[in-house]
């Protein structure tokens, strides 16, 4: 997370940027359940349509590394290779962890979930 990629995108705000990285944190945790869920019921393409949403506000957070991981994620489904999803997946999990705990030191707090 590198909060100056948000504020060149919505200025400097403090009050913006931290309400922006708050719903991001939420949005973002309730975006990796549902491609877990998704992948457990073998409906790849329903992950990788999530993971094409997830991505784009990861890249307007400074989020670059979990970004990538979401076009691995994409990648893997349009090679049609679940267990390459898998993999990509626990990978986005150990990411996903370090931007939370990011944003929750920014934010000052652990209430993301």
């Amino acid at each position: 997370m590198d909060a100056s990629v948000l504020r060149k995108i919505i200025g400097d705000d403090e009050a913006s940027v931290r309400e922006f990285l708050a719903l991001f944190r939420q949005t973002a945790q309730r975006q990796r359940a549902e491609m877990h869920a998704a992948c457990a019921r073998g409906e790849g393409h329903q992950s990788a349509a999530v993971a094409h949403k997830l991505k784009s506000s990861a890249r307007s957070i400074g989020a670059q590394a979990l970004a990538e991981f979401c076009v691995e994620i994409e990648s893997a489904v349009t090679a049609g290779n679940l267990a390459l999803l898998r993999e990509h997946l626990v990978a986005f999990d150990v990411e996903w962890q370090r931007e939370k705990l990011a944003i929750d030191a920014y934010l000052g707090d652990g209430d993301g979930g």
